[in-house]
Formats: structure tokens, C-alpha cells, sequence
């Protein structure tokens, strides 16, 4: 098996035996509350709890509580980094790889800053994005 492999099946037996850890500790704290309450409600409790860390966890990884345009502006700087450490030699072989596609891209990176200068740059960022 080449290395590869290796990790890939390194990372799907670490996902289940943790999924596997946390069944476990779920029924451990499950049967531990079960000696002060009725086993319904401690297993309502500890499923409670685990919702209560994943709903954490999305919101955290979400991060709803951030507007729209500081986000796109968070994209955009991103995308603009990523294209200024873009080697011409990469560019090169995109056009050669797919003619047709640059020939759009430059076409439409074209109509983009006639029709609407101020935006043209904004848009220019997101169809080579797209394209790697």
C-alpha cells in the first residue's frame, strides 16, 4: 500500500472509532446520571448535551454573526492573494489545457470591465476562481 492509502485509511478508522468513543462515553454518562434520575431522562440529558456542543459547533464553524459583505470582502482578498502567488506558468497551462474555457473567461472578463469598471476587478477574481 502506498502512503496515500495509508492515511486515507488512517483517517476512516479514526472517524469511526471516535464516533465509536463518543457512543461510549455517551452511554458511561448516560449510566452515571441514571443513578440520580430515571434512565429516560438521563439518556434525554446526555442526548440534550450533545446536541446543545454540535449546535455549538455549527454556529461557530457558520459564523452567522458575521455580515454578508465582510465576508465576501474576506473572499475576495483571499482569491486576489491566491491569484498574486499564481505563476505565470500555471496560467499558461490553463490556456493550453482548456482553450475554449480561457477564451470565454477572457472574453467575459472583457464584457465585465466595459459594462461595469468599478466591478470588473470583483468579478475577474471570482470566473478564475472558479476556473482552479
Amino acid at each position: 500500500m502506498d502512503k496515500a492509502k495509508l492515511r486515507l485509511l488512517a483517517g476512516v478508522s479514526g472517524a469511526v472509532f471516535g464516533f465509536a468513543g463518543v457512543l461510549a462515553l455517551s452511554a458511561a454518562v448516560t449510566m452515571l446520571l441514571a443513578n440520580w434520575m430515571p434512565l429516560w431522562v438521563a439518556g434525554l440529558s446526555t442526548g440534550g448535551l450533545l446536541f446543545l456542543v454540535a449546535a455549538l459547533c455549527v454556529l461557530f464553524f457558520l459564523d452567522i454573526f458575521k455580515s454578508a459583505d465582510e465576508e465576501l470582502d474576506q473572499f475576495e482578498d483571499a482569491t486576489a492573494d491566491m491569484l498574486a502567488d499564481l505563476p505565470f506558468d500555471t496560467i499558461s497551462a490553463i490556456v493550453e489545457k482548456r482553450p475554449v474555457t480561457a477564451l470565454g473567461i477572457a472574453a467575459l472578463v472583457g464584457y465585465a470591465a466595459t459594462s461595469d469598471p468599478d466591478r470588473a476587478v470583483k468579478n475577474a477574481e471570482r470566473v478564475m476562481f472558479s476556473l482552479l
